[in-house]
């Protein structure tokens, strides 16, 4: 099997390097807080996924080590080279590790290539109630090695806090001058309905 290493430096035998940073990252998956707990006796015992793609078929990029008993784990994983070949999107997958079976689905997060290629270092959300997770991704750059051998490298992308969440507050405080909508005769009864 392939192994990713084995296909960027195939990629880099075939590509510049200006087209290299536009399919090449680096990735490093810090730590996990407020992790909800899945399990009956003790706490989760959390590990991430990476995937590229969104779909079942998505291809795994790396996986963490597991933290045992711990809803706020520090895996300091990385960094990992990324090959996002035509791939658009970025799935990191928290997962708690059970003795049988996949293990119980923790919370998840996307984010996108755009977001990548100008680098990303920031706490993100896993959906309500599951906590946050600490990535960074930053766009790589090629340097020849001692071997000859050119490998990624790339420099770290400072911290920035999670924007926060988008909320909308819809006040109706009258309404004038409606229709009658009653076909039967009686009351009107208005109200407002609001979709998103």
């Amino acid at each position: 099997q392939t192994t990713q290493k084995q296909v960027v430096q195939e990629r880099l035998a075939r590509y510049d390097q200006a087209k290299l940073r536009s399919v090449i990252s680096r990735l490093w998956v810090s730590h996990a807080k407020g992790l909800r707990n899945s399990d009956f006796i003790g706490q989760s015992d959390p590990y991430c996924v990476a995937k590229l793609g969104v779909t079942k078929r998505a291809r795994v990029v790396t996986q963490t080590a597991v933290v045992n008993d711990d809803p706020d784990p520090v895996w300091n994983h990385g960094p990992v080279t990324v090959d996002w070949k035509s791939d658009k999107a970025l799935r990191f997958e928290v997962w708690d590790k059970d003795l049988v079976g996949s293990g119980d689905l923790l919370g998840e997060a996307v984010i996108y290539k755009n977001e990548c290629m100008v680098g990303l270092h920031t706490d993100l959300d896993l959906g309500p109630g599951n906590g946050t997770l600490r990535v960074e991704v930053a766009p790589a750059r090629f340097e020849r090695n001692s071997d000859g051998v050119l490998e990624p490298v790339s420099d770290r992308i400072p911290y920035t806090p999670p924007r926060p969440k988008s909320v909308l507050e819809v006040w109706v405080r009258s309404a004038e001058k409606l229709r009658g909508a009653n076909f039967i005769g009686g009351e009107r009864d208005p109200h407002v309905r609001g979709l998103l």
